[in-house]
């Protein structure tokens, strides 16, 4: 049985980001509890622009929105591929849930957003719905950064949180929050990436069938072989490009988001 690459990708970006908005919802209760009990809140308080109101409900919110996100993986992989309507339902209850945890999350980690696109971009046929979700994503990833957001708005930020430990702590906090955001983006440009190899693969066999019946249609010479167009970039194009977003998406984060310790 061939295996289903695909969907093995989506398995490890939903897991990864299940444990990232849940790990950050659990700091930022661990943290809380660690600034009430030190009986510091009153200087903690005139430092940061808002807190949650409520980080234990919090914790608990985002863990029942990624059981629901799991649960509408699992029906759409397994049960409702033929029902159309309801497979489609399960696809915008993604995106309402990982956009709450977003919002949630006052903005602090938006990269769940990027597995909903791995899903939408994974079941559209067409090459151009691919590219157009592919812009789309980008754009929406852009759009919710925290940074962007605190211009306008008073939101909480998990490096008012780091900034509450010591200096050694901080480093290897400030890494890891920061390892995070830039392993999601590498995880949904290598599935970008698979899926147009993928499709260049698929456009491989059927060159290869086509060649195969040319002898009861029309035998094709090497000239028209090399003028069967796939109907996209080609996969070296496509690794440039998604080169370049990363780079981008990481000045336009390093901009917005300068963190450092204190």
């Amino acid at each position: 049985m061939k295996k289903n690459y695909s969907l093995i990708l989506r398995k490890i970006i939903f897991a990864f980001n299940s444990i990232s908005v849940i790990g950050i919802a659990i700091f930022i209760l661990y943290t809380t509890r660690k600034i009430c009990d030190a009986y510091v809140a009153s200087d903690f308080l005139e430092k940061v622009n808002a807190i949650p109101a409520n980080p234990s409900a919090l914790v608990g919110e985002i863990l029942v929105l990624v059981a629901i996100m799991g649960i509408s993986f699992i029906c759409r992989e397994k049960f409702v591929r033929e029902n159309t309507g309801v497979y489609y339902l399960t696809l915008l209850i993604d995106f309402c849930a990982s956009f709450f945890i977003v919002y949630r999350l006052d903005f602090n980690y938006n990269g769940i957003l990027l597995w909903v696109f791995t899903n939408l971009i994974a079941h559209i046929k067409d090459m151009g719905g691919k590219y157009a979700l592919a812009v789309i994503s980008l754009l929406s990833y852009i759009g919710t950064n925290h940074g962007i957001i605190s211009v306008s708005t008073k939101i909480f930020s998990v490096s008012d949180y780091i900034n509450v430990y010591d200096i050694g702590v901080q480093k290897v906090l400030y890494w890891l929050y920061n390892l995070l955001t830039s392993l999601n983006i590498i995880l949904f440009f290598v599935f970008c990436v698979f899926i147009i190899i993928e499709q260049s693969g698929t456009i491989d066999e059927v060159k290869k069938l086509y060649f195969k019946g040319g002898q009861e249609i029309k035998v094709l010479n090497s000239n028209e072989l090399l003028n069967i167009k796939g109907g996209g970039l080609s996969v070296g194009a496509w690794c440039a490009i998604g080169g370049g977003i990363v780079f981008l998406i990481g000045v336009i984060d390093g901009i917005l988001r300068p963190y450092k310790c204190n």
